[in-house]
């Protein structure tokens, strides 16, 4: 219910931060422990009448502790930054490459809301919840251990206390998780109908429907406002709910600490020591308590970022094993195709036959809808034959909307083979003729998005060509493109 195993187990790197940052917490948590003791030693001192000697010693370990303390605590926020920047490093990277294997079917607001919304949300997860959950865990069974030498009574009031949080904790999971679910959908359904608007805005202006989508982003507006509102409403709960836990059990636990007193079954000094590990004991519980509702943002927008990432890699993987069946020669040759698309009256394609061999090019030219793309998507194994047969050697497409992610050139080469060497990535500049490479062999040279200040085309060749095949399969092939 806590923890969710698969983003937790995602980024091994970042959890070996968390780790360590968790024992520079227990560190300080230990130098809490020794000034609680020591301050408990300068009281019996002062209320016994002890010597000067007995106190200076007792502020020489609490300075200590103090030091101790004020290091371990920045040492592990800083661990924990490091798990957060690991985490956001591979996540960011895997989702890359999955919004690129789905560059035909296109997903663009929500590749760009789970790379940049979604993986800010992971990074949270990493940085703040998870070490929040270890250290609220292990600090009160550390600390029940010692107040349990203390005084027994307060020691058990204290741990009995602590089921009954977690179980708050745990209910207001559940409503969180349908909260933060709710509001991360209306979020998306923004951000795709903004994209979709944009994108098709001279249509929109053309056709005069401009101000009717207008009002109808306003009213996808007012319902992400009400589900923001929504989810802000229920961590302002729990928050109340949350501090009456722990500082209710803080106060229980102080109430039998002073009878115990009044009885005279725990002396003074024993007793401010068990008043100041109190607070200890239940604040660790109360932070988790604020921090779940960044985990519960952070568990969505994994799942969502898990999904996306798995159905691109299964339609990768169906689309190389559908390739490597057709996979018999090297050229392409093509039987009677047909092919018809879902609900349509007539066939894209019908009764096609035609060879293609590699080291030549072969151009197929049409009208607009006559059906080139299918034609190239068939080739390619995205789309299936309904009729004939088709037979291709190793192909790739060079669709027109190649999209090039703001980065480097090495960055946007490495998208299609990840340990693609120096040498090799200079080879494909070289044969794309990409100039600005070339020149200075400089794999770091500074790309905009969407390509800017560089060859969009000779890019997207060098992509391909980093893992080059004999053949390629072009769509919408321009003038420009060819050489005389």
């Amino acid at each position: 219910m806590f923890v969710d195993r698969r983003l937790t187990c995602a980024v091994p790197s970042a959890l070996a931060w968390v780790a360590l940052g968790f024992v520079l917490r227990m560190i300080g948590l230990a130098a809490t422990v020794v000034v609680a003791f020591s301050v408990a030693d300068i009281v019996a001192v002062l209320l016994g009448g002890g010597t000067v000697e007995e106190v200076f010693s007792a502020l020489v370990t609490i300075a200590v502790a103090v030091v101790v303390r004020a290091a371990s605590i920045p040492g592990a926020d800083q661990c924990h930054s490091r798990a957060a920047g690991a985490a956001r490093a591979q996540l960011r990277s895997a989702a890359l490459r999955a919004a690129v294997s789905r560059e035909s079917s296109g997903l663009p607001a929500d590749a760009s809301q789970l790379v940049v919304s979604g993986i800010e949300s992971l990074e949270a997860y990493f940085a703040s919840y998870l070490p929040q959950l270890a250290y609220a865990v292990a600090t009160p069974l550390v600390l029940f251990g010692v107040v349990l030498t203390l005084n027994p009574a307060t020691a058990w009031t204290m741990l009995a206390i602590t089921p009954v949080t977690f179980i708050l904790i745990g209910g207001l999971l559940t409503v969180a998780r349908k909260r933060a679910g709710g509001h991360f959908r209306t979020f998306g359904k923004l951000g795709r109908f903004f994209v979709e608007s944009m994108e098709g805005l001279p249509t929109l202006v053309l056709y005069r429907r401009d101000e009717e989508r207008g009002r109808r982003f306003n009213e996808l507006s007012e319902d992400f406002r009400r589900a923001t509102m929504r989810l802000l409403q229920m961590q302002l709960s729990s928050i109340v709910v949350m501090d009456l836990a722990a500082y209710g059990g803080a106060a229980a636990t102080m109430l039998v600490a002073v009878a115990q007193v009044a009885r005279g079954d725990l002396d003074p000094g024993a007793a401010f020591a068990v008043l100041l590990l109190s607070s200890e004991f239940f604040l660790p519980i109360r932070a988790l308590g604020s921090a779940f509702h960044v985990a519960m943002t952070s568990v969505v927008a994994s799942r969502r970022l898990f999904s996306f990432m798995d159905e691109a890699n299964r339609s990768g993987a169906v689309q190389a094993a559908q390739l490597a069946e057709r996979m018999t020669g090297t050229g392409v040759e093509l039987s009677r195709v047909g092919f018809r698309y879902p609900d349509a009256s007539a066939d894209a394609l019908d009764d096609v036959t035609m060879s293609a061999q590699p080291g030549r090019i072969t151009a197929v030219v049409g009208e607009s809808g006559s059906g080139k793309s299918t034609l190239v998507a068939i080739i390619a194994g995205l789309r299936h034959a309904c009729a004939g047969t088709v037979t291709v050697g190793r192909v790739s497409v060079v669709a027109q909307g190649s999209y090039i992610f703001s980065g480097t050139i090495a960055s946007n080469l490495r998208l299609a083979l990840p340990d693609a060497t120096a040498e090799q990535m200079v080879a494909v500049c070289r044969q794309v003729r990409l100039d600005e490479v070339v020149r200075a062999e400089d794999l770091t040279y500074p790309i905009a998005e969407g390509g800017g200040g560089l060859s969009g085309g000779a890019t997207t060749e060098a992509r391909r060509g980093a893992r080059p095949p004999p053949g390629q399969a072009r769509d919408d092939l321009r003038r420009s493109d060819i050489e005389y």
